[in-house]
C-alpha cells in the first residue's frame, strides 16, 4: 500500500488589498487556495484562515506566515495579524520581481499567487527574495503626523498664494514673491485703471480667506509642537550630576520612566542635539528624528544612505558601464529634507570637512549638473555624519555648534 502523505505543518497566506475586496492566496507549500473577502472584514478573515487550514490539511496549532504589499492601508493590518499570532511581513512593492516583457498579464489573482510563492521561498531560507518594511509602533507613527501636517499645510498655502498671484497677473497686477498678498480686493485696479471685475473680487476674497486660514493652522501646529517639546524637556532628568551636588545626591536612584515617556524624552534629546549644529533648525531636526533616526536602528553607513534613497545604482553589464543616479527608493521626505539642509550646511558650516570636500569638487567643474550631483552626495554624507553624532556623539569634522538652544 502507498504511504499516506502527511499534512504540511505550515500555512502561508498572501493578501492582495484593494478598497472594496481583498483576495487571499493560501498555500501549504504544495496546494493553493484563493478566497475573496470584503475589505477590512476581520471576522471573514478569521473564518477564511480556519477554512484554509481544514481544506489544506494544516493543523490549527501550525504556524501561519503572511505578507502583503505596503500601501494605502498602512500598518494596522500588520499589527492585527501579529496580535493574532500570525508572523506577518510588509513587503516593499518596488522590491517584487516582475517579468521584463513589454506586455504581461497582471491581475489580483496573479499577484496574490506570486506573493505567496515568494513568501514560501523567504520562509524557507532563500536570501534576498524581497525587501520588507520596518514597521513603526503606533506612538512612533503618531510622532510623524505634526511634521507631515505642517509640510502639507505649507505646500497648500504656497499653492493658494501662487493662485492669487497668477489671477492678479491676468489683469496686469504683479506682486513680488517677497511682498504680502493684498487683503482687500476692492482697492486693486487693473492696468488701465479700472477696478477688478466683481466675480474676480469674490474669488480673490475667498482665496484670501483660505490663505489666512492656512496661516492660522500653520501657526497652531508650530505652537503645539514647541509647547509639547518644552513640556517634555521640563520632565527630562539630567544625564549627569549638576555642579554643587553631593555624592549622595548624585548617586540617588533615577526614577524609572514609563516606555511612552522615555521615548518622548529620547526624541526630545535627539531634536535638541541636532539643533545644536549650525544650519539645522527645529523643523528639520524634528523631521530627521521622527521620520528617521528616532525609531530606526542602523548598523552602518550603507544602511543610512539606502534608507534615504541616496545610494548609487551602477549599471555594469558586459562592456556597458554607467551610473544611473541615486536610487530614490527610501524615505522621500528625508531625502528632500536632507538635500535642502545640505545647501544650508554649505552656507552655515563653510569650514567643515564636508563643505570643503564639496567646494573642492565644484571648483574644478562649474557646470550646473555637477553641483546638483554633488549636493546629493553632500546630503548622503551629512545624514551619515548626523547618525554618528546622535549614536556615538562624534561631532562632524570642522562643524560649529550653536552657543545656546532656545525654544521660542
Amino acid at each position: 500500500m502507498p504511504t499516506p502523505q502527511l499534512p504540511m505543518q505550515t500555512l502561508y497566506v498572501a493578501f492582495e488589498l484593494s478598497a472594496a475586496q481583498w483576495k487571499l492566496a493560501f498555500s501549504n507549500g504544495e496546494k493553493m487556495r484563493l478566497v475573496n473577502i470584503d475589505a477590512r472584514d476581520l471576522k471573514q478573515l478569521r473564518t477564511a484562515v480556519k477554512q484554509a487550514q481544514q481544506k489544506l490539511g494544516v493543523p490549527k496549532e501550525a504556524p501561519v506566515h503572511s505578507c502583503y504589499e505596503a500601501g494605502r492601508d498602512g500598518f494596522w493590518l500588520h499589527r492585527w495579524l501579529e496580535g493574532e499570532g500570525i508572523d506577518n511581513r510588509v513587503v516593499d512593492p518596488s522590491a517584487i520581481q516582475v517579468t521584463r516583457r513589454a506586455k504581461h498579464a497582471k491581475t489580483d489573482r496573479i499577484d496574490a499567487q506570486k506573493l505567496v510563492a515568494m513568501l514560501i521561498r523567504e520562509v524557507g531560507g532563500e536570501p534576498r527574495v524581497w525587501r520588507t518594511c520596518r514597521v513603526p509602533t503606533v506612538a512612533e507613527e503618531d510622532d510623524r503626523q505634526p511634521q507631515r501636517e505642517l509640510l502639507a499645510l505649507q505646500e497648500e498655502r504656497t499653492r493658494v498664494s501662487n493662485q492669487i498671484r497668477a489671477l492678479l497677473m491676468r489683469f496686469g497686477i504683479r506682486i513680488e514673491s517677497g511682498k504680502s498678498l493684498p487683503r482687500e480686493p476692492e482697492g486693486l485696479k487693473q492696468r488701465n485703471g479700472e477696478p477688478l471685475p466683481p466675480r474676480t473680487q469674490e474669488q480673490l476674497r475667498r482665496s484670501r480667506e483660505h490663505f489666512d486660514l492656512l496661516t492660522r493652522q500653520i501657526k497652531q501646529v508650530e505652537d503645539e509642537r514647541v509647547n509639547r517639546l518644552r513640556e517634555v524637556l521640563r520632565s527630562v532628568a539630567p544625564e549627569e550630576p549638576r555642579l554643587g551636588q553631593g555624592r549622595a545626591q548624585a548617586a540617588a536612584p533615577v526614577r524609572k520612566l514609563p516606555p511612552a515617556e522615555a521615548r518622548e524624552q529620547r526624541v526630545a534629546r535627539q531634536v535638541l542635539k541636532l539643533m545644536s549644529l549650525k544650519g539645522i533648525g527645529l523643523t528639520s531636526a524634528m523631521v530627521f528624528v521622527t521620520e528617521f533616526f528616532g525609531w530606526r536602528q542602523f548598523q552602518n553607513r550603507q544602511e543610512v544612505g539606502a534608507a534615504a534613497g541616496l545610494d548609487g545604482t551602477p549599471f555594469n553589464s558586459g562592456e556597458s558601464e554607467r551610473e544611473q543616479g541615486i536610487s530614490k527608493a527610501g524615505n522621500r521626505r528625508i531625502r528632500s529634507m536632507a538635500v535642502e539642509i545640505a545647501w544650508d550646511w554649505l552656507r552655515y558650516q563653510p569650514n567643515s570637512a564636508l563643505s570643503r570636500w564639496y567646494f573642492d569638487r565644484v571648483v574644478v567643474e562649474r557646470r550646473k549638473h555637477v553641483k546638483k550631483k554633488n549636493i546629493a552626495a553632500v546630503a548622503r554624507r551629512m545624514l551619515i555624519a548626523l547618525w554618528r553624532y546622535l549614536e556615538k556623539g562624534i561631532v562632524p569634522e570642522g562643524a560649529e555648534l550653536k552657543p545656546m538652544i532656545a525654544l521660542q
